[in-house]
């Protein structure tokens, strides 16, 4: 999915790419501001700086709604840490409590939006690998 319509600033850019754009065009305000705009946009966007998403497992209600949502929307980060050969969940207590992938998830906040747990889901700054 592309991002496109009003980016003006890095601002506008990252708010595309939260709502799960892969890309990013900028095209009327190069047209307005010059090409200068596009270094601009580049210097505001550091490579270094990932979110992934952190569970609050003692709020979490393991209801599979941010599961779902990460799955469906195409990222598979979040999987339930019961999860056994074949697909089914093990008797175990926390088997319902999502685990996060941190390698698959690319910080879209989507599971965030969908939890109906007031802050079990967060936004967590992942350190760039050395």
């Amino acid at each position: 999915m592309a991002g496109v319509g009003g980016v003006v600033t890095w601002k506008d850019a990252v708010e595309f790419l939260l709502a799960g754009a892969g890309i990013v065009q900028v095209c009327t305000a190069v047209m307005r501001y010059g090409y200068d705009i596009v270094e601009e946009l580049n210097e505001a966007l550091s490579r270094e700086y990932r979110v992934v998403s952190a569970i609050d497992e003692d709020l979490c209600i393991g209801c599979g709604a941010c599961v779902i949502a990460c799955r469906d929307g195409g990222h598979q980060a979040l999987e339930f840490r019961g999860r056994q050969e074949g697909g089914g969940l093990s008797d175990a207590d926390d088997a319902r409590i999502p685990e996060v992938d941190d390698e698959k998830c690319i910080g879209c906040g989507f599971c965030e939006t969908v939890c109906p747990v007031d802050r079990c889901i967060t936004m967590a700054e992942k350190a760039p690998e050395a």
